[in-house]
């Protein structure tokens, strides 16, 4: 009996240890591919990301309450809030500021592979696989995972938790309701565990849609618990409140942001399937420096993108065809998982595809959830196909993405570690501080990033796009003593690209 039970625990104690290893793996990727953007301020890092470093500040010091960020009733302050004990901790820099965001992706990392395996029944490296495209994205995809700011990773964690919680509606109108507060494609996650479920038919029954209330309820309650903080809440700064401050709502901020023209849908569908999705995925050549990061290195190849399609092409294909022998298992919902993970990935790309407004590279975290469509499609396929050699080559296109993704992550921290870029905000910080210059005005991208850098002894008001009065009115205050930091010559010192220009004098 005794070699009965040690036979029937050793597979137990191999897939423990396989899937000990392919997490342990999978977060050092994540950690590998997010360095250089933690670790060097200069390769990533703005004044959208200095605004959230500076809410913390002000929240650790009891100077503000950050409810939403400063300047709108739009993107719950959730970051600023994580990031706050960390400075406590470790001091206010980029890397602090970044940590905790780093640690959201760890989290959604294992959340991913953990309902991979547990809900669709892979094998932990097959639940590794398929969770590659979001493990070791391109820089481009992978700085907007680590940005702090634009809300970019907390939508992964709400999404999977969603699905987690689906059976404690308590648990799930909580998540919910921040998140979408938080980032509003928190939704895509309802609206495909709502889909799913109407497919698996587990939807229909007097006992779920009674929980599926409950959580919306819930979520409504949190929505308006909410407003009932925004009389309290600092709305562009210390010293500030929206009752003084206009500040657009919620609903006019996603509205500003997302727009329908049907008249450029063609160009858009084009220009997403030939160079967005492209971009995000790190399908074709292209320097790093045009998705806005710092560094002379490159990310993807030429004619990688065309096998990407083609190889899910045909996996969609082949899935549809595996479907139909095994659809009682479909039916019964252990494939709903990766639909699940699939119908948020594609909700994602599509909104971001057909919707007008801006589309660049400062807008692609709009679509980063898009990151887990080829994860549901390939969590699908490797529970359903039966084919080992149709796996060794699926294996084998998803590995080759892979690798190439992970040379240019190598290549940048290369180019970091032997001869980094300039750290012009650094520089142009570290000559105002050593003058002595403590108030001043500059464009919005200039301002907030030296002021977040200089730990707020210099602190420069915007003189276009104000987030923060408390800057601009300091300035006023101080305008004998103050300078204008300028990418125009005057007659002050050049600092890397900028002029350092005397108040008085503009």
């Amino acid at each position: 009996m005794g070699a009965q039970m040690i036979t029937d625990g050793a597979p137990t104690m191999d897939r423990s240890r396989e899937r000990t290893a392919v997490v342990a793996l999978a977060c050092a990727l994540v950690v590998f591919r997010a360095f250089v953007f933690v670790w060097w301020e200069q390769s990533h890092f703005d004044a959208d990301q200095a605004i959230v470093g500076l809410m913390a500040k002000h929240l650790l010091e009891g100077r503000a309450f950050p409810l939403f960020f400063y300047g709108q009733q739009y993107l719950l302050g959730v970051e600023s809030w994580l990031v706050a004990p960390f400075f406590l901790v470790g001091g206010m820099s980029v890397a602090t500021l970044k940590f905790p965001i780093l640690l959201l992706n760890l989290i959604a990392v294992i959340l991913l592979i953990t309902g991979l395996e547990r809900f669709v029944g892979l094998r932990p490296w097959q639940a590794g696989l398929a969770s590659l495209f979001f493990i070791l994205p391109p820089p481009s995809a992978a700085s907007r995972l680590v940005q702090a700011n634009g809300c970019n990773i907390e939508p992964f964690v709400y999404v999977l938790l969603i699905w987690f919680l689906r059976a404690r509606p308590l648990w799930l109108g909580l998540v919910l309701g921040v998140g979408v507060l938080n980032r509003e494609f928190t939704l895509y996650g309802f609206a495909a565990l709502i889909a799913v479920e109407a497919w698996t038919r587990s939807l229909f029954s007097l006992d779920r849609l009674r929980g599926l209330a409950l959580a919306t309820l819930v979520a409504v309650g949190i929505w308006q618990a909410v407003q009932v903080l925004v009389p309290y809440a600092s709305a562009r700064g210390p010293g500030t409140s929206y009752a003084e401050v206009g500040v657009p709502t919620h609903a006019a901020e996603v509205q500003q942001r997302f727009c329908w023209n049907p008249d450029d849908l063609p160009s858009r569908l084009t220009t997403l399937a030939g160079f967005q999705l492209p971009e995000l995925f790190g399908a074709q050549s292209q320097p790093v420096v045009r998705v806005g990061i710092i560094g002379s290195t490159f990310q993807g190849v030429d004619g990688l993108w065309p096998l990407l399609v083609a190889t899910f092409t045909l996996v969609l294909a082949r899935l549809s065809w595996l479907a139909r022998s095994h659809i009682t298992g479909v039916a019964g919902g252990s494939l709903a998982f990766g639909v699940y993970l699939l119908l948020i990935g594609s909700q994602s790309v599509i909104v971001y595809g057909v919707t007008c407004g801006q589309r660049s590279h400062l807008t692609m975290r709009y679509m980063l959830l898009g990151l887990l469509a080829p994860a549901g499609i390939a969590a699908c396929y490797l529970a359903l196909e039966r084919s080992r050699n149709l796996i060794r080559a699926f294996v084998a296109v998803v590995a080759s993405w892979a690798v190439i993704s992970a040379a240019a992550h190598f290549a940048l921290l290369s180019e970091y570690v032997t001869d980094p870029p300039i750290a012009e905000y650094r520089l142009l910080t570290e000559y105002l501080d050593g003058h002595q210059v403590r108030h001043g005005r500059a464009a919005f991208w200039d301002a907030y990033a030296v002021t977040f850098l200089s730990n707020e002894r210099v602190r420069l008001g915007s003189s276009d796009l104000v987030r923060v009065e408390e800057y601009v009115r300091q300035y006023e205050w101080h305008k004998e003593s103050a300078v204008v930091v300028s990418l125009s010559r005057c007659e002050g010192p050049q600092v890397a690209r900028w002029w350092v220009c005397p108040a008085r004098d503009r």
